[in-house]
């Protein structure tokens, strides 16, 4: 859509290898420390936004992971990708967070898309490995406050994510 390419993850490369093990500290330290604390917030589907803190476990672990620039150079938090990571060998990888509860496992329920827009945060081919993180998301109390937890984790690659692609034709209030 960009004109960007995507090199498949592959799990016969030591590189490939090592940047999911060291995703898999990083993320599994990250889930600890907000599940000894919980997460608040007003909506389950609002959960992922906080999960995005893994940033600090993805540096201590000797990944390079920040806030994507659009485009214009500025940060973006929201669209995808939610964080760019680059390993010790200079490779670099996309990640997007998403959250999920068990009750809507098998629901026709959209959990990812991708919309194009002027911000866009694919700004060259350096960025090819396009992996997500899925956050498996439950209620808990944390000091007698209602907030979530995650009970479950897995990394998935998107380079042979099937999709649905929908047309959609739309006015805003002001242009009719």
């Amino acid at each position: 859509m960009y004109g960007y390419y995507i090199i498949p993850f592959n799990k016969e490369d030591k590189n490939d290898i090592y940047l999911l093990k060291t995703l898999e500290v990083a993320v599994a330290k990250a889930t600890r420390l907000s599940n000894e604390q919980g997460i608040f917030a007003t909506r389950v589907n609002k959960v992922g936004n906080h999960m995005e803190t893994s940033v600090n476990a993805l540096n201590e672990e000797g990944l390079e992971a920040r806030i994507p620039l659009t485009k214009k150079g500025k940060p973006e938090t929201y669209g995808y990708p939610d964080l760019k990571v680059m390993d010790k060998n200079g490779r670099r990888t996309c990640l997007q967070y998403k959250t999920f509860s068990i009750k809507r496992l098998g629901s026709n329920q959209r959990t990812f898309y991708f919309i194009p827009s002027d911000m866009f945060k694919i700004t060259s081919d350096a960025w090819r490995r396009h992996l997500l993180i899925s956050f498996e998301i439950i209620e808990a109390q944390r000091n007698n406050k209602n907030c979530y937890v995650s009970i479950n984790w897995r990394i998935y690659t998107l380079d042979k994510l099937k999709v649905n692609v929908k047309h959609e034709f739309n006015a805003s209030n002001r242009a009719l």
